[in-house]
């Protein structure tokens, strides 16, 4: 496991994989209580990888609360795990195959493509 610095002050990340630059578009349901989820809001996905994201949001979304992110298909239940001005940082809970692949599909269509070096020969 990797540890670096993330975009919070005096924070190490503890992620194993790195996040992947995206946007997406994508809508967010919290649980406000026990059986009570608040009605989906809309939310942009920045960053991702298969265990988490950062979600960009103007809701004062509190660390530890549970919700589903859901976009492209999916709907991931994740946990808050940090805020900022801007959003959060979630922490997806353990996922099927189907959606661990889509997730990796997302990642790699993402990633920018080695053959973008120009060889000159």
């Amino acid at each position: 496991m990797s540890k670096r610095r993330s975009g919070v002050r005096g924070k190490v990340e503890r992620r194993r994989n790195s996040r992947v630059p995206v946007e997406i578009a994508a809508t967010l349901e919290v649980e406000a209580g026990p059986h009570v989820v608040t009605a989906p809001f809309d939310v942009t996905v920045e960053n991702l990888d298969e265990g988490g994201a950062f979600v960009v949001t103007e809701q004062p979304l509190k660390e530890g609360t549970r919700c589903s992110l859901a976009f492209d298909g999916l709907v991931l239940a994740a946990t808050i795990r940090w805020r900022n001005p801007r959003g959060v940082g979630m922490q997806f809970e353990p996922m099927g195959v189907r959606q661990t692949t889509a997730i990796q599909d997302l990642m790699r269509a993402a990633e920018p493509a080695d053959d973008s070096i120009e060889q000159v020969g």
